[in-house]
């Protein structure tokens, strides 16, 4: 009796410590893509800071060189008509 106890005492531990070992992993698991998913999020913002950004900082050339393409294609048109 003594020893079918002490197997099943044996058999509950080790299980237990199965159980414990796999929660472990887990939670190391869950920390490590917590900190990728946030790393994935301030990596993303600062893409959306830098579009915004070059938007900002391109729109004013890209205004000139319309309004430069349109005197062009104006001046081309006079110069039919003379």
């Amino acid at each position: 009796m003594k020893r079918d106890s002490k197997a099943t005492v044996y058999e509950s531990l080790q299980g237990l410590y199965e159980t414990i070992l796999s929660l472990s992993d887990s939670r190391n698991r869950h920390k490590w893509l917590q900190a990728a998913h946030h790393d994935i999020a301030a990596a993303l913002k600062e893409t959306q800071t830098v579009r915004s950004w070059l938007g900002y900082e391109t729109d004013e050339p890209f205004k000139r060189i319309k309004i430069r393409e349109a005197q062009a294609e104006l001046g081309a048109k006079l110069q039919n008509l003379k």
